[in-house]
C-alpha cells in the first residue's frame, strides 16, 4: 500500500499540475462574469485532468510494470509484480490490472460515478488487508498476479 501511495503522490502532482492548466484555461473572461455569475465550468476541468493524469498513470503502471515488474513505488519498497506462479506477467495480465486499478481512476471526475470509483478503490485497499495469505487486491486477483518481496 506504501508503493500505491507513493506512485499517488507523483501522480496527483500531475493531476494538480494538469487541472490547474485546464481551469486557467477554461476560466471564463470579466467580461463573461459580469453579464452572468455563474458563468465558469468547474467540471469540465477536473474530468480532463482525471482523464489525462490517471490515464497517464494506469499507462505508467502497465508499462513498468512490463519492463521489471516495478514502479517507482514498488522499488522504493523492495517488492515487485510477479504472476501467481513466480514468473513474469504477461501484457494482458498487466492489462487487465491497470485496467481495474489505477484505470478506474479516470472516474473520479465525474459525479456518482467518482464516488463509486473512490469506494472501489478502498474495497481494493481492504482487500489487500484482509486477503490471507496472498494479500491480493480484486486487480491482483483478476490480473493473476502476487505483488513479491524483490530479489535482491
Amino acid at each position: 500500500m506504501v508503493a500505491r501511495f507513493i506512485d499517488g503522490l507523483i501522480f496527483g502532482v500531475v493531476y494538480w499540475i494538469i487541472f490547474r492548466i485546464l481551469t486557467s484555461i477554461f476560466q471564463p473572461s470579466i467580461a463573461d462574469l459580469l453579464t452572468n455569475p455563474t458563468a465558469g465550468n468547474v467540471f469540465l476541468p477536473g474530468f480532463l485532468a482525471a482523464v489525462i493524469a490517471w490515464g497517464a498513470y494506469a499507462a505508467y503502471d502497465y508499462v513498468l510494470h512490463s519492463k521489471d515488474g516495478q514502479t517507482i513505488g514498488k522499488k522504493a519498497m523492495k517488492i515487485q509484480l510477479v504472476g501467481v506462479g513466480g514468473a513474469k506477467p504477461d501484457s494482458s495480465a498487466l492489462m487487465k490490472r491497470s485496467g481495474i486499478f489505477p484505470g478506474v481512476l479516470v472516474l473520479y471526475g465525474i459525479p456518482f460515478l467518482g464516488t463509486l470509483a473512490a469506494l472501489f478503490v478502498i474495497v481494493l485497499g481492504i482487500m489487500l488487508l484482509v486477503d490471507k495469505p496472498l494479500q491480493q487486491g480484486l486487480h491482483d486477483k483478476v490480473a493473476g498476479t502476487l505483488v513479491v518481496k524483490a530479489p535482491r
